[in-house]
């Protein structure tokens, strides 16, 4: 992950492992995190696309919107 001490977070928009691509993986991860919130058992920072404490519709919204877009980092 590409996450430096600045705290600036360099993936791409909906790109939550990584990978260089958004594809179905992160769109089902996001999904799997549908709900949780900061601080909650299953909470993950990396489906929170918005970094607004909570993964919801916004969260999916942004991955799905970016379904297909190839990045390089």
């Amino acid at each position: 992950m590409s996450l430096f001490q600045n705290s600036i977070d360099y993936r791409g928009l909906g790109d939550v492992n990584a990978d260089g691509k958004v594809d179905v993986t992160d769109v089902g991860y996001v999904s799997s995190k549908f709900g949780t919130r900061e601080g909650g058992l299953n909470w993950d920072y990396l489906a929170d696309i918005t970094h607004d404490g909570k993964v919801d519709i916004q969260d999916l919204a942004r991955t799905s919107g970016s379904f297909g877009k190839l990045y390089d980092c």
